[in-house]
């Protein structure tokens, strides 16, 4: 019976401080050379991050404001390209469970073309990841 209790608290404790749930992971591809390219939100950036409800209006930070912040963004950090085209700026809600349940926050997820010499390059893993304090997270490879 005591071994019992001690199982069942090791895996309530396990199960309340699931590591696996600390990162968000919203969306992952392979790259041309067959490496795994994932987007990675940390939960310790989400959570100093605004939180925010539909209900109680206007987010923190707007659709308008996140374009401009990748615009300004792209500029010093994908030197590669001339410039980007922004095809799609969409309003996510973290999905990891612990954070979810504490207080809601979302995120803009950007989709963009690269350019070059004012031609659209296509490519995978083309997104960015804009949370309501205005930092940028990019996608990284395994």
């Amino acid at each position: 019976m005591r071994l019992l209790v001690i199982l069942l608290l090791l895996s309530f404790k396990s199960f309340a401080f699931d590591p696996s749930c600390e990162d968000y992971y919203p969306m992952a591809t392979n790259g041309k050379d067959g490496e795994e390219i994932r987007m990675i939100i940390p939960g310790s950036k989400i959570v100093k991050a605004k939180s925010w409800e539909p209900e109680l209006g206007e987010p923190p930070l707007s659709s308008v404001e996140s374009y401009n912040i990748v615009k300004q963004w792209s500029v010093s950090n994908l030197v590669n390209f001339d410039g980007i085209e922004i095809e799609e700026v969409s309003l996510k809600k973290y999905g990891c469970s612990p954070h979810r349940s504490k207080k809601p926050y979302w995120y803009y997820q950007i989709e963009y073309s690269a350019l070059i010499d004012g031609n659209i390059l296509w490519g995978s893993a083309n997104w960015l990841v804009v949370l309501m304090s205005g930092e940028v997270i990019a996608p990284v490879k395994d």
